[in-house]
């Protein structure tokens, strides 16, 4: 862990893979989504929708937050969550969170995300829109 340095951050090496993958299997055009798809049936690649990564270490279910999941929308149709209370089915593990970034992952479909909590800012306004846009 040493040789990783002090400012390597686990979440953000998986959010980059996660978006490097889904770069490199978009815009496809049908030739190409033809042959990407043939790969997936011969499980060559995994299908995107159905790889999951795996719970992070820091996954603790004493440590959860209520924010709807990006990628799988498995709350949809839930009564506590439609009005923002907290639901026993639809918790979302608390990695870490720096400031008011909470770093998140989904228990159902393993998808980890930051979210902006809005909450107990640390950071100012200029710094939670910059630190969003590529290249700041």
């Amino acid at each position: 862990m040493e040789a990783l340095g002090p400012d390597w951050d686990p979440v953000e090496v998986l959010l980059g893979e996660e978006a490097a993958y889904d770069l490199l299997y978009s815009g496809l055009d049908a030739q190409q989504q033809r042959l990407y798809d043939d790969l997936v049936a011969a499980g060559v690649l995994p299908a995107r929708e159905t790889a999951v990564l795996p719970l992070d270490p820091q996954a603790d279910p004493g440590r959860r937050a209520w924010v709807a999941c990006p990628k799988c929308a498995d709350a949809r149709g839930c009564e506590p969550c439609a009005e923002q209370r907290t639901c026993s089915a639809h918790w979302r593990y608390l990695l870490t969170t720096t400031g008011s970034l909470l770093h998140l992952q989904c228990p159902a479909c393993t998808h980890v995300w930051v979210h902006e909590s809005g909450f107990g800012a640390t950071r100012s306004l200029w710094d939670r829109v910059t630190g969003a846009l590529p290249g700041f």
